[in-house]
């Protein structure tokens, strides 16, 4: 009998334990984790409480092709299955740009000035033009109208406005007609023309990728050229019709 009692009394406490251990670790309650990534810090919070988890912002990053704020990166990943209560470890994009030491453009060339601004996380401004006979050299470089000197701290993501060299005579170009160019296109046609492009998209552009040109200022006309250094501006659509319009006014 004390046998019998003993075999009750350690098949009892083992249940109870097993069940202990379940509520304990919340056996067979799994969450399906949600996609973080590109949401604000207000949307994470609301589909992270709403799927009954918890988070922590473990690291930041500066990604000037993302809203300041939004998610980079998460783990676990998403539709990953954890525990309910699990937390998630946030990667962030930086509301404050860092601070970077300004590099020494002087004397380069303007596609190798151009990858260093690159490198550094800087923006190509607008292009200059000066006389001088080394064509395209970097002679000066600026920040909002005013120079600025190699090391000086300036925040990443700042556009750097170059001092080109017009070389014997400048260089003159035939203006495109950019009008049903996509976006990219324009722009890519323009920078290698070393012309600046100023861009004004309609009430109809939702996606850059998407829009393309209805009209240029200067208009296309087979005569007229214009310099390195000019501007063009481009007004972008994604309304198509426009386009056709616009082609047959010019």
């Amino acid at each position: 009998m004390h046998f019998s009692l003993a075999l009750v009394l350690v098949v009892t406490i083992s249940w109870l334990l097993l069940k202990f251990l379940d509520v304990y670790t919340l056996h067979g309650e799994t969450v399906n984790v949600p996609d973080l990534k590109g949401h604000t810090i207000d949307e994470m919070k609301v589909l992270v409480e709403e799927s009954g988890l918890k988070y922590e912002v473990v690291d930041s990053l500066f990604d000037l092709k993302i809203a300041k704020g939004a998610i980079l990166d998460q783990n676990p990943n998403p539709n990953t299955l954890v525990k309910a209560n699990r937390t998630i470890y946030l990667t962030v994009n930086a509301f404050m740009p860092p601070q970077i030491k300004m590099p020494n453009l002087l004397d380069l060339t303007h596609r190798q000035a151009l990858a260093m601004i690159e490198m550094y996380g800087l923006k190509l401004g607008r292009l200059k033009y000066a006389p001088d006979i080394a064509k395209d050299a970097v002679l000066g470089q600026e920040f909002n109208g005013k120079n600025i000197n190699p090391g000086e701290i300036i925040s990443k993501g700042s556009a750097i406005d170059l001092v080109l060299g017009q070389g014997e005579g400048g260089s003159l170009f035939e203006i495109p007609l950019l009008v049903g160019m996509s976006h990219s296109d324009a722009v890519s046609l323009l920078s290698a023309m070393n012309i600046n492009v100023s861009i004004i998209p309609d009430n109809s552009v939702s996606d850059t990728a998407f829009s393309k040109v209805y009209r240029q200022n200067p208009d296309y006309k087979s005569a007229s050229s214009i310099s390195a250094g000019s501007s063009i501006d481009i007004f972008t659509t994604q309304d198509y019709s426009k386009i056709l319009l616009d082609t047959v006014k010019n």
